[in-house]
């Protein structure tokens, strides 16, 4: 009788053992499914490979900040024409264009939280190798073509806005980054937006535009380098445009540093 009922347990053992792998096996299936769905981007470690406007899509959408993760471009992506960038926010990981170029971007910002292909980043986040194109950007405030506003530290490194990319704000607007607030290394990066400082959702022209960075703020850092405007800076309000940066702000013994080389 012990043996019967230890055999019996012996098999039950052996047939919760079989139901585990196939379990497992199963929930490494839907996990692969899900990784590779449309709509999704792909994650293989820490890289996310983006090819598709949907898997963009899907990153700006993620609410994650990507913290130790780099968001790879594997191809140029062009956004349907109906289509409304929501921006990607808080972003602190790295963003690698790989040589791409991201056009047909409209986003119209309702907020003061910031516009742009990223409408925030956080300290750490790295870009490079992107190309921005046929993208428009408008807000209230804090807009940029590549980051409206950027908080901490951000390197940006071999990124093109092309001539036909138009920014727009009442105040504190750039070619590159609306608004720094921290330490932003900047090199071999080129403009040629647009950006024009305007009335904007009832809200009048200030100004602070600038054909990289719109405003850098008090106890910020802008490190320059090897970087350049061509395009146009308009600026209908009261204060502040230039063709690198709209306005160094300083207060009560906070200073402000921009340092431009060969640029």
């Amino acid at each position: 009788m012990f043996h019967y009922l230890k055999g019996i347990t012996s098999c039950k053992a052996a047939q919760t053992g079989v139901k585990r792998r196939i379990l497992s096996f199963l929930l490494s299936f839907v996990l692969l499914f899900t990784c590779l769905a449309p709509g999704l981007a792909y994650a293989a470690g820490e890289e996310i490979a983006v090819g598709t406007w949907e898997q963009l899509l899907a990153v700006a959408n993620s609410g994650s900040n990507y913290s130790g993760k780099t968001v790879r471009l594997t191809a140029n992506i062009t956004a349907p024409s109906d289509a409304t960038w929501p921006g990607i926010v808080g972003f602190v990981g790295t963003f690698d264009g790989g040589g791409y170029t991201i056009s047909g971007l409209h986003m119209d910002g309702v907020s003061e939280a910031g516009t742009g292909f990223f409408a925030t980043t956080g300290s750490g986040a790295i870009l490079q190798n992107l190309t921005l194109a046929d993208s428009s950007f408008t807000g209230v405030c804090f807009v940029g073509a590549l980051v409206g506003r950027a908080a901490g530290s951000l390197t940006v490194t071999d990124v093109q806005i092309k001539e036909d990319v138009t920014v727009t704000a009442a105040y504190q607007m750039g070619g590159l980054i609306g608004r720094l607030e921290g330490t932003a290394a900047i090199t071999n990066c080129s403009s040629a937006a647009s950006v024009t400082a305007t009335a904007v959702n009832g809200t009048a022209a200030a100004g602070s535009a600038g054909g990289l960075i719109g405003w850098v703020h008090a106890g910020s850092t802008a490190n320059i380098i090897g970087s350049l405007y061509s395009g146009t800076v308009t600026c209908n309000g009261t204060y502040n445009h230039g063709g690198l940066v709209g306005t160094a702000y300083g207060v009560d013994g906070n200073k402000t540093e921009v340092s431009i080389t060969s640029s």
